[in-house]
Formats: structure tokens, C-alpha cells, sequence
């Protein structure tokens, strides 16, 4: 069978079976690196040819080869991303958190995102987003997640139902 076969094409003893996971069909990301723990020990142990693991797995036989030698020096723990468990590169010091989220509280409790996000940007230097700057603040209970819950306009009555504007007559 040809690399660019399509998953539909291949014999259903090659198909990867989908388990039923905890909220549908879906399986969890546990019961995935579960089974890719399981075919891997296989491939590891000459109970299965690397072919058929890149099948199941819906990788290249070159992963699988790389997923072989760190199962081999690492264990499971090979498998799984280096980052998992770390903090994003991306994210904010949790000391620059506790700052936003102190100068708002106390001095700028009823400001929006938007305006608390350029204030924050005048007095720290520090430029955040109306978006982060409004999870932080949500999360820290300072702001309602809903949103404005302000009072809609009254209307007046209709012009044809009396009381109106309108011509009479």
C-alpha cells in the first residue's frame, strides 16, 4: 500500500479504532497517548512491524522509528511533549499579573477592558491586551464575565395606539 493512501482506503485491521472517550466519541488526549504508549511498546518489542505502527498512528515509519528510540531511552515519558507542564514562552511574569491586577483593583475598579489596558500601558509600560487584561481581571473577581447589564430605554407608545404625535381625525 502506497504512503498517500487515504485512511478510508486501508484494510480496517489498520484503522485506528475510536474509543469512546469521557465527553463522546472522541477519545480523551489521555486514551491517545495510551494507545500510541501501546503501539509503540509493540514496535519496540518485535510484536509489530513499523509499518503497520505508522498506519495505526497515522504518522510516517520514520516517527515511528523516532518514537521507538525515545520510548527506548526514556520510557513513556519520551513520548510526551517537552513542554507539557511548562508555562508559554509567550506568558506574562506572574509578577507583572499581580501588578495589573492590583493597580485595577484599586484604583481603576470601573473602567472597561479597553481603557484599563491603556492606562495600565501609561502607568507600568507595560502594554497588554484589553483581552489578557480583562481575563486576568475576571479571574481575580474584580469584573462580572456577562458583560454590561445596564438598563435598556424605555419606549414611548406607539404613534397609532393614542397618545401619539400623530395627526388626528
Amino acid at each position: 500500500m502506497d504512503r498517500g493512501a487515504k485512511k478510508r482506503d486501508r484494510p480496517a485491521k489498520y484503522r485506528v479504532k475510536v474509543k469512546k472517550g469521557v465527553g463522546g466519541i472522541f477519545p480523551s488526549a489521555e486514551q491517545r497517548f495510551q494507545e500510541k504508549v501501546d503501539v509503540i511498546d509493540k514496535v519496540v518489542n518485535k510484536n509489530m512491524p513499523r509499518a503497520n505502527a505508522a498506519m495505526m498512528l497515522d504518522v510516517t515509519v520514520r516517527q515511528i522509528h523516532r518514537m521507538s528510540v525515545a520510548y527506548r531511552e526514556r520510557g513513556p515519558d519520551g513520548l510526551r511533549h517537552k513542554l507539557a507542564g511548562r508555562p508559554s514562552n509567550n506568558s506574562f511574569p506572574e509578577s507583572v499579573k499581580t501588578e495589573a491586577i492590583a493597580i485595577i483593583r484599586d484604583n481603576y475598579p470601573s473602567v472597561g477592558p479597553t481603557v484599563g489596558a491603556e492606562i495600565l500601558e501609561k502607568v507600568t509600560g507595560v502594554r497588554v491586551s484589553p483581552e489578557t487584561l480583562r481575563k486576568w481581571c475576571v479571574k481575580a473577581g474584580i469584573w462580572d464575565p456577562g458583560g454590561f447589564k445596564g438598563v435598556s430605554r424605555r419606549r414611548g407608545p406607539r404613534q397609532g395606539e393614542g397618545g401619539g404625535q400623530g395627526k388626528s381625525g
